[in-house]
């Protein structure tokens, strides 16, 4: 176990020191071996020749010399790439997007960071080997002793931040940390298509002059569902925190403030499957097979009415929706149908024109 200040009290003459007389009594122990492979067996005469003999030796003392010459970073004055003020140190970027020669920095940079006001991991005096050996330790040791070294620093470190000095280590677990962004992209884009397929249209014979099925990805703490919601409208920010209002106010599963209506979900659940449809008259009313079924008013003042997509985050529908407002700016109608079914939670959503401003409960 190494402890932090092992590598901030300029004690590197002592570690090479003892990794040298290790090495030593290693090349000892691997040219006994080798010595003792290349001796005749009784009665038979030797199989190599002496200058092969002396390859032999050769090639066994750089195999268990190397990699332990490798570790050793006898640098006496500090060396600095990155302090916790340097400003490219704010974006990290993908592992695979990286030349070898560059995940070192990304590495201390990340140790050094000061973002929100966090004090760095380490102070800007500690050199660069002494990060990296830290960082390396922490690779290789067993869960336990990495437990009690980082207690000892008090750094919360993650594999995302280890993999850029063990990649043969943390990628054996994680290999989606190893990925390039081309290779995330399409690896979320394979991921949201497999997720869209999970979910069927509920009204597969009623169609709607514009329509979508999806799988919406839900806040991880399920605090509430998704919005219908005009985006072009003036106040929409504020529309959507008067919908969140209404719903923790009146504990219902919706929350409708003009423009914009949040629908929660009944079960704790991280996602959902959406259906929405847009209509140029009422559909029938059809209860059956459905447990909720409620509707109320919505307004667009923009002439668009949609539901929110996800984006770089991770909260939204995971296939574009469509435009609900068919008939344009003006008054309309939110018809929202709820059911658990095979696939977990289903939502259908119809929009259609209408001036009522009465919610009305279809089915409780």
């Amino acid at each position: 176990m190494i402890p932090l200040d092992f590598f901030a009290n300029g004690v590197f003459d002592r570690l090479a020191m003892l990794v040298m007389v290790q090495t030593v009594t290693l090349v000892n122990v691997g040219w006994i071996a080798a010595t003792a492979r290349e001796l005749p067996p009784e009665g038979h005469p030797a199989g190599l020749p002496p200058a092969r003999r002396r390859a032999v030796r050769l090639t066994v003392a750089a195999v268990v010399l190397l990699p332990v010459i490798a570790m050793i970073h006898p640098e006496r004055t500090p060396h600095l790439t990155y302090t916790g003020r340097s400003t490219d140190c704010y974006d990290r970027p993908a592992f695979g997007d990286l030349k070898p020669a560059e995940r070192d920095a990304v590495f201390l940079c990340l140790a050094r960071s000061t973002d929100d006001g966090v004090p760095p991991m380490f102070p800007d005096s500690m050199p660069d080997q002494g990060i990296l050996a830290y960082g390396r330790a922490l690779c290789h040791a067993k869960d336990r002793e990495r437990q009690e070294i980082l207690k000892r620093s008090g750094w919360n470190v993650d594999p995302e931040d280890l993999v850029y000095v063990c990649p043969e280590i943390v990628g054996a677990a994680h290999p989606e940390l190893l990925w390039s962004t081309e290779e995330r992209e399409a690896a979320d884009t394979a991921y949201l298509a497999e997720e869209n397929a999970k979910c069927r249209d509920p009204w597969p014979r009623t169609k709607g002059i514009v329509q979508a099925t999806a799988k919406y990805f839900l806040f991880a703490d399920g605090d509430f569902g998704y919005l219908v919601h005009d985006p072009g409208d003036r106040a929409a920010e504020k529309q959507a925190e008067e919908a969140l209002d209404r719903i923790h106010d009146d504990g219902a599963l919706f929350g409708v403030a003009e423009s914009a209506v949040l629908v929660g979900h009944v079960e704790d659940v991280t996602d959902l499957c959406l259906t929405v449809k847009a209509m140029r008259t009422a559909p029938p009313r059809r209860t059956a097979g459905w447990e909720q079924i409620n509707e109320m008013p919505i307004v667009s003042r923009s002439g668009r009415l949609t539901v929110p997509e996800m984006g770089e985050g991770e909260v939204g529908a995971g296939a574009p929706m469509p435009n609900l407002a068919i008939a344009g700016k003006g008054h309309y109608r939110l018809r929202v149908h709820v059911r658990l079914g095979e696939t977990g939670e289903e939502h259908l959503v119809v929009v259609f024109p209408g001036a009522s401003k009465k919610r009305l409960t279809l089915k409780p």
